[in-house]
């Protein structure tokens, strides 16, 4: 993780001696999401309710007036609510617990931005991500029959994750040099993220979903 951001250093490094002044931008975006697990089996029982962390930083490129590139390393929480019953063995007793299953990901999105306007600016975002899982747990609360811990089970899940990205924000740029934002972006997977488990029948098909709300600071890097 930390050889990404140093690679990216770099290139900025490289190119900010040699831009037109806005046709490179580097910034940070950060703000929260909600997530969830979208399985095709059945999505009936799945609660949205937990927020989680999505922040990161990125670099865009612009391509002429109405079209920018953009790509970056972010980090993006997932929890997935779910309500689960329990029949406790020895007394035919009914357990209601509540589940959190969370993801932690390193995203890198590559996206295609259309900007209407001048100083003040309406974006269309449009483009794909791909994501690598650094941790997973399951914590069960309110519960008499688990404990209140949280479970490591990342060997259930694949390491790696893709999606396509859609949003849409608004931008104001401040003297040519300073541009704050702020935008609503949906990242959908499109990867089945569980472990294939050997002699098993595979019966659920979980991918991701978020939908997060950001804050962005993006700087002009070119030469005046």
């Amino acid at each position: 993780m930390k050889e990404a951001f140093f690679i990216v250093g770099l290139f900025l490094l490289s190119v900010k001696g040699n831009a037109q002044t806005d046709q490179w931008r580097i910034g940070l975006d950060a703000g929260f999401n909600v997530g969830y697990l979208i399985d095709i089996a059945s999505t009936s029982n799945l609660k949205p309710e937990n927020f989680g962390l999505h922040a990161g930083l990125g670099i865009q490129y612009k391509l002429n007036h109405l079209f920018k590139l953009r790509t970056g390393l972010y980090y993006s929480e997932l929890n997935n609510i779910n309500e689960i019953y329990s029949i406790i063995s020895f007394n035919n007793d009914i357990d209601t617990s509540l589940a959190t299953t969370h993801f932690s990901y390193l995203k890198m999105p590559l996206t295609t931005r259309m900007s209407f306007g001048n100083q003040f600016r309406v974006n269309v975002v449009l483009g794909g991500y791909a994501a690598v899982l650094l941790n997973q747990y399951d914590r069960y609360e309110k519960s008499r029959f688990f404990l209140d811990e949280k479970i490591n089970n990342m060997d259930f899940y694949k390491s790696f994750d893709f999606g396509l990205i859609g949003g849409m924000g608004l931008s104001y740029e401040i003297k040519k040099k300073y541009v704050v934002s702020i935008e609503q972006r949906y990242d959908l997977g499109i990867y089945d993220i569980a472990q294939e488990v050997p002699n098993q029948m595979q019966i659920t098909f979980p991918r991701t979903y978020t939908a997060a709300t950001l804050l962005g600071l993006w700087i002009n890097i070119g030469k005046e």
